[in-house]
């Protein structure tokens, strides 16, 4: 459980660098560096959102389910624009 958790805040980390530098906060100030990847995070917060709405732990529902859903609503503002 402990590596899983080790490599989701590695996922985790490199998803806040892809969405700073489709922002324009980091990077070579390409225009539009990591849009593909971009779009992965927001799959990826959208299939956590649904998960972490169905499981059975109401712990994991109230603490998880906010955080995945806010990263959704915000990946998804920065890959439209």
């Amino acid at each position: 459980m402990r590596l899983g958790a080790v490599a989701s805040a590695l996922m985790m980390a490199a998803f806040a660098l892809v969405v700073e530098a489709r922002a324009g906060a980091v990077g070579s100030g390409r225009n539009d560096p990591g849009g593909v990847l971009v779009w992965v995070m927001v799959g990826y917060c959208a299939v956590g959102t649904v998960a972490n709405a169905v499981t059975p732990s109401r712990q994991e529902r109230r603490l998880w389910l906010p955080v995945v859903a806010a990263m959704l609503l915000c990946s998804l503002v920065v890959a439209l624009s």
